[in-house]
């Protein structure tokens, strides 16, 4: 990061959003430029540069584009290719991913009208048990219980009550729209 630091600088001061990292990766006909951010929102700012129609947009768009080649690329060098990214998303997946069996069971067991717990999906049974506005006392407690599961595995402190990943669905529902298959409901 030392080595973009002249980079970052230029950004924050332009934009008001400071990266974590930048990364470069050489392809076959371009030079792909990786900005990270920490958070989603940050990215959002920059993911309209694709409004095809705005020229300001556009105008900030070269202004990255041009500052970073003047700065680190040799004249004449391959078409840079600029992407954004935010590491909060990740850090929260990985929580996710390594909560146990054992962790996902606790939750399951305690609740009778829960099918499935997976990869942050709680699945009820029924579409009306998902809907049921009684549950709402039910899914509160979800919520409590799967953040004391994945808050051990929070390395950057992202998650909080306010934010649990979780997202609550029916068997139902996974039967009737994706066909029962996992990849289907995760795309």
């Amino acid at each position: 990061m030392k080595k973009y630091l002249p980079f970052t600088t230029w950004i924050y001061e332009t934009f008001g959003f400071k990266p974590l990292h930048i990364m470069t990766f050489e392809l076959p006909d371009a030079i792909r430029l990786e900005i990270i951010f920490e958070y989603e929102k940050e990215i959002r700012f920059f993911e309209s540069f694709g409004i095809t129609d705005s020229l300001y947009n556009k105008e900030y768009a070269a202004q990255i584009s041009n500052t970073f080649s003047s700065m680190y690329l040799p004249k004449g060098h391959k078409s840079l290719f600029v992407t954004f990214s935010s590491f909060a998303p990740f850090a929260i997946s990985e929580a996710n991913q390594k909560m146990t069996v054992g962790d996902i069971q606790s939750i399951e067991c305690k609740y009778k009208i829960v099918w499935k717990i997976h990869n942050g999906y709680v699945l009820f049974y029924t579409i009306w048990q998902q809907n049921d506005s009684r549950n709402n006392a039910i899914k509160k407690q979800i919520i409590e219980d799967y953040y004391r599961c994945i808050k051990p595995y929070d390395e950057f402190d992202y998650i909080s009550l306010d934010n649990v990943p979780i997202h609550f669905t029916s068997k139902e529902h996974f039967y009737k729209n994706y066909d029962g298959n996992w990849y289907n409901l995760y795309r």
